[in-house]
């Protein structure tokens, strides 16, 4: 199924499409290079007027040249093998879909740019990321056995700012205005017109980590509540019309006058992590650049808004009935949404394809995380952090830089067309929900994933920029200024380090 936004992005994209490829009305003359891969000043691909931009499936085609060819050389890629879903190294086809697809993306590269793939992988998730940073520190430290690191998006920053990687900005064939590399992550994490770590279509997991809502439809039928899709399409969907919905549903099933697991409820939620959607949906920041590119404290952390929002959450999550989270509601879990006791859950897309819901009999929705309020135009959605940035180490030469930038933008358009349509579409839209009109929300929520910038350099900021709202919401303590007057002097001065450190970055 084709993803309006998408062709819409790539309908954008056409003419620089056609211009970094090449299109002529007449063929140049072209000069080999001796360097493999490499083409002279002179050398042009030469693209029909008459050729389409788009693959035969709608999808926009990248603008690597037919003519580039790397003669067999090997690529070596060090990755975390403990990642949550698979994306990397698949040894052979073997009906799985995802599999399959990711195992046809790897083939397709290494066809088109002639070059060998060689996937090494190692821990590296988030309780173990530090052993990982280790490896590739002494991996570079001794020459550098590897050309490429994809790691969990935490290690990306932390190897970064110890200045183990280069600068992607000017890598040849990587062109961050397409489609499958989403533009907020290149306008969030370049620093001085430099970037080290990309992520997009290109990670699989992506897509797995992004925080949705689903409903029971049974529930909403039995409830009366209105079409959801159409306070969603209408720009309505927002916390208070979230709440406003579910305060009716709390039911006491046990009968014993207990708020317990055993009750029905409005809203669920798994854990503490959740309330970090909010915040992200309610389109706030912790960190933004300023007019220089600098990094500074966002006003929008402290400011009123945001006191307001920890006020909603926890006026709904501690101070009423109808929320079911398991520091209240001691047992909860996402098996009560599951066998048809909660209205609304909020969760990981991957949540739909857990071992919970295999059996489900509950037909439900999806949507995305409400929006703070109608006048908030559009719908933003929060990344959890088991992702993959990727990077080029900075003992690679600025042949290898260029063909690894050959490389990522090959296997992340790839993947946009292979890839992507397998997890997203066919699994997520198809397998795991129930209609046309779930589809289309998957989409809006993809469309809308955000890259705040706090998120992204969180691990040197002491996870300040997330933790203290996620851990006031947790802990129901609403004072928000009393708060940020002593965690914002912390956050300021690691601000000013992190400052500091990303001046002397490797150019």
């Amino acid at each position: 199924m084709k993803r309006f936004l998408a062709v819409m992005l790539a309908c954008l994209t056409v003419i620089s499409c056609l211009v970094s490829c090449g299109k002529a009305a007449e063929p140049a003359e072209t000069t080999a290079s001796d360097e493999p891969g490499m083409t002279s000043a002179s050398q042009t691909t030469v693209v029909s007027e008459t050729e389409s931009p788009y693959d035969d499936k709608g999808f926009l085609k990248d603008c690597i040249p037919d003519t580039l060819n790397y003669n067999g050389e090997e690529l070596s890629i060090l990755y975390w093998n403990d990642v949550g879903r698979t994306e990397f190294e698949v040894a052979e086809q073997t009906g799985d879909l995802i599999g399959d697809a990711i195992f046809q993306r790897n083939a397709s590269v290494e066809d088109r740019l002639n070059m060998e793939l060689k996937w090494t992988g190692i821990p590296g998730s988030y309780w173990v990321q530090e052993e990982f940073v280790t490896q590739v520190t002494n991996d570079v430290h001794s020459g550098g056995d590897f050309d490429l690191i994809a790691s969990y998006s935490m290690a990306s920053v932390t190897m970064t700012l110890r200045g183990l990687f280069r600068n992607l900005m000017d890598a040849q064939h990587l062109d961050l205005d397409k489609p499958w590399w989403p533009q907020s992550l290149a306008e969030n994490s370049s620093i001085n017109g430099r970037l080290y770590f990309c992520s997009g279509d290109i990670s699989t997991n992506l897509l797995h980590q992004m925080f949705i809502m689903l409903y029971n439809k049974e529930l909403a039928e039995e409830y009366k509540i209105p079409d959801m899709y159409e306070i969603v399409n209408k720009g309505e969907w927002t916390i208070d019309k979230m709440t406003e919905l579910a305060e009716n549903v709390y039911s006491d099933l046990n009968g014993n006058s207990t708020v317990d697991a055993a009750d029905q409820f409005g809203i669920s939620v798994r854990q503490h992590l959740v309330f970090d959607s909010f915040f992200v949906s309610s389109n706030l920041h912790s960190i933004e650049k300023d007019a220089n590119g600098t990094l500074i404290m966002s006003d929008e952390l402290i400011s009123e808004k945001t006191h307001d929002l920890l006020v909603k959450v926890i006026s709904i999550f501690h101070e009423s009935n109808y929320a079911a989270y398991p520091t209240v509601v001691e047992g909860w879990s996402n098996e009560g949404f599951a066998d048809g006791r909660a209205l609304f859950i909020i969760d990981l897309a991957n949540v739909t394809s857990s071992d919970v819901f295999a059996d489900t009999a509950v037909t439900y929705g999806v949507l995305p995380t409400p929006k703070y309020d109608t006048e908030q135009k559009d719908h933003i959605t929060c990344l959890e952090f088991g992702f993959t940035m990727y990077s080029a180490p900075i003992t690679v030469s600025d042949q290898k830089r260029d063909m690894i930038g050959a490389m990522l933008e090959c296997m992340a358009s790839e993947a946009y067309r292979g890839v992507t349509p397998a997890v997203f579409e066919t699994a997520m839209k198809l397998k795991y929900s129930s209609d046309d009109h779930d589809a289309a929300m998957y989409d809006l929520i993809r469309d809308g994933i955000s890259f705040d910038i706090g998120r992204i350099f969180c691990e040197p900021l002491d996870k300040l920029t997330f933790s203290a709202f996620r851990e006031a919401s947790n802990l129901a303590t609403p004072n928000w200024a009393s708060i940020m007057k002593a965690k914002g002097k912390i956050l300021q001065k690691k601000l000013e380090t992190l400052v500091e450190t990303l001046e002397t970055l490797p150019e």
